[in-house]
């Protein structure tokens, strides 16, 4: 199932998202039978379901109902749970960017993923760039540019460019 899922996360990024949702599904129902519908194991692959079914234009609707309530009993620092409810409201946001609350905490969330486990950071570049792509201000998708760009590069090299970058930033 772990490799099932694996195969439909490399299948998103290469753009086939019909296959993805393929092998999501598939990962989920093999899951499903050897931990239980509720398991926190099924709601991996079901976020992984989420996002190819958004790529795709689908409803979304029921699957983020489910996800939501397999999360309630997390933790709010647990990692699935930050990592879900950004998925969430990520959907939730692009739906409806010029929601300048909805954007407010959109972005307060990806500060937490961001500042949270390593495994976050993929989501939290992929968020941060959404929040720039809708971004009305220039400065402030220059400022969620910065911030994706940050967690790109390693903790202990800084070039010229980042440095120029950051004092931007601060100004």
């Amino acid at each position: 199932a772990a490799l099932l899922n694996g195969i439909a996360r490399s299948a998103m990024q290469l753009g086939d998202f019909d296959k993805a949702l393929r092998y999501a599904v598939d990962a989920s129902e093999i899951l499903e039978r050897l931990s239980g519908p509720t398991s926190l194991d099924v709601l991996g692959t079901l976020l992984t379901q989420l996002e190819a079914l958004d790529y795709l234009k689908n409803d979304t609707h029921d699957l983020m109902r489910r996800i939501d309530e397999l999360i309630q009993p997390l933790a709010d620092a647990h990692p699935l749970r930050l990592r879900a409810s950004l998925s969430l409201l990520r959907i939730r946001y692009l739906q409806s960017p010029r929601n300048q609350n909805l954007a407010g905490e959109f972005e307060a969330l990806i500060d937490r993923a961001a500042a949270s486990a390593p495994s976050l950071k993929p989501a939290a570049i992929r968020s941060y760039f959404d929040l720039a792509a809708s971004a009305t201000d220039k400065a402030k998708a220059a400022a969620q540019i910065l911030k994706a760009l940050a967690l790109m590069r390693p903790a202990n090299v800084k070039s010229l460019d980042q440095l120029q970058a950051e004092r931007w930033q601060q100004w």
